[in-house]
């Protein structure tokens, strides 16, 4: 299966009242645990004025700059159709051809994109409400599947007090980096942790079957024993 990675910069936390900057994407397959390619477009808020939170603002400054020179910036209202213009020519991301949707404010009528898996980190929380407050018309052009890809639930640990954040689950799937806040990286960083999840799932599920031929039965509590010896419980190796 290829999904999406999406991260997204913005000037605060409200969707009503603050602006998107940067949008990010990381195309990932769990078919062959690999990134096929990533990308960022800076965006170019209408008029050129740009509001939010100073503290937002001033960890975004680079990107402001970036935006205030033209670096890779794509108008807000067009950010939707590029986007999917990029899945479909880059990663062969199919249209739905039975339907036809009309671009606000164009009146150009365009075809879909089939459903769509996204990765990301509190994307339904946060970046999906920003998406729907900015783009309100961006699921019927990219329609996202309801069941999504968060990297906090996968690396959850049996004595969280909350949902881990993401420099927490690069540690717990063995990658030592930071949190680069640049939503490329970020989006790339996301669907590397889905992927080494998937490789763990994979590494457990060898185990369990060579155990089972090992010792011959089919026996669940017996299994999870064995397993259990084999260290199945130890925290630096639980998900």
């Amino acid at each position: 299966m290829r999904f999406v990675s999406i991260d997204l910069e913005t000037t605060g936390l409200d969707p009503l009242t603050d602006q998107i900057l940067q949008v990010g994407l990381c195309v990932g397959d769990t078919q062959t645990h690999t990134l096929l390619g990533s990308i960022h477009w800076n965006v170019l808020p209408p008029k050129g004025r740009v509001h939010g939170d100073v503290f937002a603002m001033s960890m975004n400054a680079g990107i402001l700059k970036e935006i205030k020179e033209g670096v890779n910036c794509v108008p807000m209202e067009k950010i939707p159709e590029t986007i999917a213009k990029w899945l479909v020519g880059q990663f062969g991301f199919s249209h739905d051809k039975d339907k036809r949707v009309k671009i606000p404010g164009t009146g150009v009528d365009v075809i879909p994109l089939s459903p769509v898996t996204v990765a990301g980190k509190n994307f339904g929380s946060f970046d999906l409400q920003f998406i729907k407050a900015t783009w309100p018309a961006f699921g019927e052009l990219i329609p996202i599947r309801h069941r999504i890809l968060d990297v906090g639930s996968l690396w959850l640990e049996a004595d969280d007090l909350a949902v881990p954040d993401l420099k927490t689950c690069l540690k717990r799937a063995g990658i030592m980096k930071e949190v680069a806040h640049n939503a490329q990286e970020d989006a790339e960083d996301v669907a590397r942790c889905v992927l080494k999840y998937l490789d763990l799932c994979g590494t457990w599920r060898t185990v369990h079957d060579r155990v089972r031929d090992l010792i011959g039965s089919k026996d669940g509590a017996v299994l999870e024993d064995v397993v259990a010896v084999l260290g199945g419980h130890d925290d630096q190796n639980s998900v």
